[in-house]
């Protein structure tokens, strides 16, 4: 039934927040996951949030080190309470949709 959720999806954004490494682990069961049950031509955006605390608790280098390792270039860290680059992110994941899906367009 989980594959019915992901039917037809042309793009997803997947959160988590940067201040719980339980989040950050659960994103990447999530990822997974899309990417199993996903068509394969979906647009997938991480995005860390919270990042307004200062308080990561992944290093820089283990986001990088899976991002990497799923091949993922759409990534932002954003902070929902100030709106720091929310819009950009879902601006972006729009914009990569689109380069994807240009039959989108006119929709």
């Amino acid at each position: 039934m989980t594959h019915l959720y992901y039917r037809g999806a042309h793009g997803a954004m997947i959160v988590y927040d940067t201040t719980d490494r339980k989040s950050f682990l659960r994103m990447k069961e999530w990822y997974a996951e899309l990417m199993e049950n996903a068509p394969d031509t979906i647009t997938v955006m991480i995005v860390a949030n919270k990042i307004d605390l200062n308080n990561d608790a992944t290093s820089p280098e283990e986001v990088d080190e899976f991002l990497h390792s799923v091949g993922h270039p759409l990534f932002e860290r954003c902070s929902a309470q100030r709106g720091d680059n929310v819009t950009e992110a879902f601006t972006e994941l729009c914009r990569q949709v689109l380069i994807v899906n240009p039959s989108l367009a006119s929709v």
